[in-house]
């Protein structure tokens, strides 16, 4: 057999419901079965997971199954697997997760071609729409020895391709002894001690993590020992292990990455709220590794929220950190469209504006002095803080917003090119956020490559200082509607929940429901044309939709008393649906339909600016049948 090109190890316990997705990715993976394997390694599972392991293996000549004893974590499987593999590459998955149907093939193909001992592939987390949107932004062939404000193997899951003889060579294995949490991490740092190349593939989806009910990571918890045990370890084999001058970079990213999101975040919204026991242990802990491991120097790179909590720790003040995390709680963004998205020259034009807010939603409390902003605290922190700590000038002023986007359906997301600029209110009290202009182009915007033709969900990310925000952009705006000879129909649209969504293959019952007339009717014997509105129109287009009709003569009356005595409504009086056509040409468009029998009809139930049911008369004219619309 020749040389697999890539194993894939996969580690199970008590695996679900998960295996079969996950068992599914790997069979519309387009690189060929017989150039790469699957080696799954059971960890003990008490139920009928090594049975389905083997029956799934009964048919696939390409997939391996071992069963091991419990070891009560995914290391010793890795390892296992890692010992009975003979690819060129080596790569890890989780039970639940899954891969991109081009993952394999097209990840071979770039760490080969740019000899990458590690390579960091694309990936899409189902509970977080802006995870690694930075650090997995565009391909680059070597990330190593680049000034990045984030380490070449952000994140540092192990969801990546390894040159198997790169591991061999170095002994790099996964560390064992039962739970090790951030058992990847430590993994991945003796990766970039030994690595020469590592290698970033953005623009191909590579791994889908989907986090679950009973995961790993989703066991964590700061209230107890063995977190901050773990994370204590984890901070040390940064420091011991990532002393080369050249890896300075990736060590100062590691390290804040653990200061600000694992042991400062624990003074976050949820901190009041835990029991007193927690909060003291949690305040112990954290100022033990603070004291320890992160000198006072380092604070400087923190947000000012940041520094203020990572001051009260230093000092070992727990009662003020407990009023100052209500007092200064983290800020989260909301986004809202600004202006009505538009299609030009293929392309959707849309504004967006960020706020930061408290999460109960409150404008946060800062107050004006001469051109800077403060913090504005109760008297009693000036005791503690002075002026100059409390300032965010540079903050509020530098804050951005990019559009994202998300596929419904598989959660790859995008960013937009977007221009952005800062804005803060000229208030006392200030507000403050940041504007962008974006535009979605379906053709290039998965970072060159086209958009699948799908749902996608358009949001906002928000950044200020160290913090991060991807919320959904909130949108009251009307549907734009595009009309193409080549592409079909195309609309960004607000969904139920308020959201603005960019619908590349709207379904063909939903596309009346978008589109709002304009009042001019023409009437040609039995055909009706009626036009309605759109942003744009290429070439001349033409599509079939249902339409919504209904008689002349509908009297409600009629049908309840005829449902009350047994029988049943004239045809007149029920809804039906009828073929029409949608045609574009030079900028506008008409849905034309045999008129016959037709009183009623439903069009643009979801704009805001329709009323939804319209009466059309005998002789083509077209009027508001009910003030209110009817959904």
């Amino acid at each position: 057999m020749p040389t697999p090109k890539i194993s894939l190890v996969i580690a199970t316990y008590r695996s679900g419901e998960a295996l079969d997705a996950l068992v599914e990715s790997l069979d519309r993976q387009s690189l060929p079965s017989a150039e790469w394997e699957a080696i799954f390694v059971d960890d003990g599972s008490p139920d009928d997971t090594f049975d389905r392991l083997t029956a799934f293996a009964s048919t696939r000549p390409h997939f391996r199954v071992e069963q091991i004893e419990n070891s009560g974590w995914p290391c010793r499987p890795r390892n296992t697997g890692m010992d009975l593999a003979s690819g060129e590459y080596i790569g890890f998955m989780d039970h639940d997760d899954e891969l991109f149907p081009d993952a394999l093939r097209n990840a071979y193909a770039y760490a080969k071609a740019h000899g990458a001992d590690a390579l960091n592939g694309k990936e899409a987390r189902t509970d977080d729409s802006g995870w690694s949107l930075d650090s997995l932004a565009k391909d680059m062939p070597q990330v190593l020895g680049r000034e990045l404000p984030f380490g070449a193997l952000t994140p540092t899951n192990p969801h990546k391709l390894y040159r198997l003889s790169f591991l061999r060579e170095h002994g790099i294995r996964f560390r064992e002894g039962g739970r090790v949490l951030w058992e990847d991490i430590f993994f991945n740092i003796d990766v970039l001690r030994h690595a020469e190349v590592i290698s970033t593939l953005a623009s191909t989806p590579y791994y889908h993590w989907r986090t679950t009910t009973g995961s790993g990571s989703t066991t964590f918890r700061r209230a107890k020992a063995e977190w901050w045990h773990w994370l204590t370890e984890v901070v040390r084999a940064i420091d011991d292990r990532l002393v080369d001058p050249k890896l300075a970079a990736e060590r100062r990213a590691l390290r804040d990455h653990q200061y600000r999101a694992r042991l400062l975040e624990s003074f976050n919204t949820y901190y009041p709220e835990r029991s007193p026991e927690a909060r003291k242990t949690i305040f112990e802990h954290a100022r033990r590794l603070q004291l320890d491991h992160f000198p006072e120097e380092e604070d400087a790179r923190l947000s000012v929220s940041n520094r203020l909590r990572a001051h009260l720790l230093r000092a070992g003040h727990p009662h003020a950190m407990d009023r100052l995390v209500r007092d200064d709680p983290f800020l989260v963004a909301t986004a809202t469209t600004t202006s009505q998205p538009r299609w030009a020259d293929g392309a959707l034009e849309l504004e967006v504006e960020s706020t930061w807010r408290t999460p109960s939603g409150d404008t946060p409390a800062l107050r004006r002095s001469g051109s800077r902003v403060f913090k504005a605290l109760p008297a009693e922190y000036h005791r503690v803080f002075e002026d100059g700590t409390l300032d965010v000038t540079d903050e509020v002023s530098r804050t951005t917003v990019e559009v994202g986007l998300r596929s419904a359906s598989t959660s790859v997301a995008w960013l937009a090119p977007t221009d952005t600029e800062p804005w803060v209110s000229p208030d006392d009290s200030p507000r403050f956020g940041a504007r962008g202009r974006a535009l979605i182009d379906p053709r290039t915007a998965a970072l060159g490559q086209p958009l699948a033709r799908e749902r996608w969900l358009i949001s906002a990310r928000c950044t200020m200082a160290d913090h991060h925000a991807q919320p959904a952009a909130i949108s009251p705006a009307a549907p734009a509607v595009r009309l193409s000879e080549h592409d079909g129909l195309y609309a960004a649209s607000t969904s139920v929940e308020g959201h603005l969504v960019l619908d590349l293959a709207p379904k063909a019952s939903s596309i009346a429901e978008l589109l709002h007339p304009t009042g001019r009717t023409e009437r040609v014997g039995k055909l009706v044309r009626i036009e309605v509105v759109v942003s744009e129109v290429e070439g001349t287009a033409a599509l079939e939709l249902p339409l919504q009709v209904r008689g002349a003569h509908f009297s409600r009356g009629a049908a309840l008393r005829a449902r009350l005595l047994g029988g049943h409504a004239d045809h007149d009086n029920t809804w039906r649906t009828i073929t029409a056509t949608l045609t574009g040409a030079d900028r506008t468009a008409w849905v034309e339909f045999d008129a016959t029998d037709v009183g009623y009809l439903k069009l643009g139930l979801r704009h805001p600016e329709a009323t939804g049911i319209y009466q059309l008369s005998p002789d083509g004219l077209l009027r508001a049948a009910h003030p209110r619309r009817t959904r």
